[in-house]
């Protein structure tokens, strides 16, 4: 591993019901990069995929927060 450039390296996520602190730490030491807590929502998904590098926001990324759903754009073709 001490032989792949860190931007090529893959990403693990934990994904957990389980959010007792000890647990966390012990995943994180064990190689994870980060952790989701169920339950989650598609926002925290990309959230946390913007964070550790793995997508971009171009603009079109923002989520509605009461839907977690991509907005939609209403164009008026008059």
């Amino acid at each position: 591993m001490n032989n792949v450039p860190l931007e090529s390296r893959v990403k693990v996520f934990m994904v957990t019901a389980n959010t007792d602190r000890d647990t966390i730490i012990s995943c994180i030491r064990s190689g994870c990069n980060d952790y989701i807590m169920k339950p989650f929502s598609k926002k925290t998904v990309v959230k946390k995929l913007l964070e550790n590098g793995l997508i971009f926001d171009d603009g079109n990324l923002e989520m509605d927060d009461a839907e977690s759903q991509p907005k939609k754009q209403i164009v008026d073709n008059d």
